[in-house]
């Protein structure tokens, strides 16, 4: 915190872990230079963080804190449609649609009390539940021996937005 006349500076170590693990199916059929693609996913993102305690700021800086787990599970089913163009189709847009569920939600409570003393707060976060519609777009430019890929989709959930872009490279040897 620092302010006019005010420096204060706090330490921890903070230690966890994380998992994620995804996993899904589709088929692309292709007519003539237009391809369709169905898809289906699942995936699932775990944190979980040990509690720790804040030295160096002072009484009512440092903060001893709880423990936390938290997840969230998830389904996704969607369309792609795609258009190649030129020789070998080294130009493909493609166009998303698709529906994301969020299955389970557990964003975790942080619990904490000031290192001084006193009586313990919650801090609880805003949980990103229920399903909503992605739209997306992507193209790629390539052939057999590597592509290029960019890539960019908006997730509308009922009270999250969340837009993404990715700019992806891959080469066979």
């Amino acid at each position: 915190l620092v302010a006019e006349g005010l420096y204060l500076n706090n330490k921890s170590d903070w230690h966890g872990w994380t998992a994620a693990a995804a996993g899904g199916a589709s088929y692309e059929r292709n007519f003539g230079r237009l391809n369709v693609r169905p898809e289906v996913y699942a995936e699932y993102f775990r944190l979980s963080e040990d509690g720790r305690t804040e030295q160096g700021g002072g009484d009512g800086f440092d903060l001893d804190i709880d423990s936390r787990d938290s997840h969230i599970f998830s389904a996704v089913a969607a369309m792609n449609i795609g258009y190649g163009f030129g020789q070998n189709g080294w130009l493909r847009p493609e166009l998303r649609i698709g529906y994301r569920q969020n299955i389970s939600v557990d964003a975790g409570e942080t619990i904490a009390r000031f290192a001084s003393g006193g009586q313990s707060f919650t801090l609880t976060p805003d949980a990103i539940e229920g399903g909503g519609l992605i739209l997306g777009f992507r193209v790629n430019f390539g052939n057999n021996l590597g592509m290029l890929s960019l890539t960019g989709d908006a997730e509308l959930l009922e009270d999250y937005v969340r837009y993404s872009l990715l700019l992806r490279a891959s080469f066979r040897f």
